[in-house]
């Protein structure tokens, strides 16, 4: 599998985008966007953040989990990585991230998600 930007449906109707690794692992996932414009247009951030290592940083939860928190230009979250209990394993992550997103294409899995949910 090509590593890709997905743009996913979820159950409430709202979209957002998983970045997807070359073995398929999920890097990044966006917050959720209300229309499939808005979660392109989120790509399209999450592109220009990645061109800047800062704009990447490393969150600890309370329960004691690390992840990778994506941020805008203006501070927002644009996507975070799923969380791991060791800080070790998000430099593999980081790696992979900047290594694939600027390339990566965007693929619309939102027709799939609905044709399989009116089944």
């Amino acid at each position: 599998m090509a590593s890709r930007f997905e743009l996913v449906a979820d159950g409430t109707g709202k979209i957002h985008f998983v970045l997807r690794g070359q073995d398929g692992t999920a890097l990044l996932e966006s917050r959720a966007c209300e229309s499939k414009i808005m979660a392109q247009n989120a790509v399209l951030h999450a592109r220009t953040a990645l061109k800047t290592d800062a704009n990447l940083t490393e969150q600890s939860s309370s329960d004691g989990k690390h992840a990778l928190v994506l941020a805008d230009k203006d501070g927002s979250t644009l996507a975070r990585s799923a969380a791991h209990s060791s800080p070790s394993a998000l430099g593999t992550i980081r790696s992979s991230i900047l290594a694939v997103a600027a390339a990566a294409p965007i693929v619309d899995l939102t027709k799939r998600s609905a044709a399989s949910a009116s089944r």
